[in-house]
């Protein structure tokens, strides 16, 4: 029996293709009926996963860097000749005269390539957000309603969103929050507040939905990952991504290639 079942292994198996039979059968019973079960299996499918795409990626870096390893090592061997010969040459000179320019040269050097590195990683972020972030269309709240208000706040809300007024969108939705919470004004709410470059505001409101709704659960995660990625807080972010990429979902194979963007 698989009952309270905390067996990785026997995850793995199964992630694996490697469970049959009747065992195999019991199993996908239990991923049917029990979403504790279930979230287990995602997760460590998640692993399993991310594992493989950080390996071909230290693969990749590990030939890289023996190949340009290679290429020193020849380099260096001409260099040596070379230094031989003028270091016979010019052994009348004297080298502490010359030393501390060098070594502060070498310094600026190294102090330049790792502000560079920092710099570089950081747009990263940027340009991944403003690669696959767009606000989310509101063209399905035409037959939806907002159920504590008047037809009039929401259609006055969702008309600046649409035509991008998102500034003025923002104290439309918060104005109707004000009544009581509102499943989608929480959510368009978070939309507005990414297209205004207020990320941690949309963190805290994506966060709020995710808490107590799920219609735009999935929705709401991929914002959510964004808003994290534009901070910075990848470590915050990552998880959310890998959620998405194993998911039957509209946003899996965007959350694969920003993974392996990371």
């Amino acid at each position: 029996m698989i009952d309270n079942i905390n067996n990785e292994e026997l995850i793995e198996q199964y992630l694996l293709g490697e469970m049959t039979g009747a065992r195999l059968e019991e199993f996908k019973l239990k991923l049917l009926t029990d979403d504790q079960f279930r979230n287990k299996v995602s997760m460590q499918k998640a692993i399993i996963q991310n594992v493989k795409i950080e390996g071909r990626i230290a693969w990749k870096l590990k030939l890289e860097a023996y190949h340009k390893e290679l290429d020193t090592s020849l380099m260096k061997a001409e260099q040596t000749k070379m230094r031989a010969g003028i270091f016979q040459k010019f052994t009348r000179f004297p080298i502490k005269r010359y030393f501390q320019p060098v070594a502060a040269t070498v310094a600026l050097v190294i102090i330049t390539t790792v502000t560079f590195l920092s710099v570089n990683s950081s747009s990263a972020t940027d340009r991944i957000f403003s690669e696959y972030y767009h606000p989310f269309s509101s063209v399905v709240q035409a037959s939806r309603e907002l159920p504590n208000n008047s037809p009039s706040q929401k259609d006055q809300a969702f008309d600046a969103y649409n035509r991008e007024q998102y500034s003025e969108s923002i104290k439309m939705f918060t104005n109707i929050l004000s009544y009581g919470s509102d499943e989608t004004a929480i959510f368009y709410l978070g939309n507005a507040y990414l297209s205004t470059g207020k990320y941690k505001e949309a963190e805290i409101t994506f966060t709020r939905y995710l808490n107590e709704y799920k219609e735009f659960a999935v929705e709401s995660t991929w914002y959510l990952a964004l808003s994290y990625l534009k901070q910075k807080k990848t470590k915050e972010a990552r998880p959310l991504f890998e959620q998405l990429s194993i998911g039957d979902n509209d946003y899996r194979k965007k959350a694969q290639d920003i993974l392996i963007k990371l």
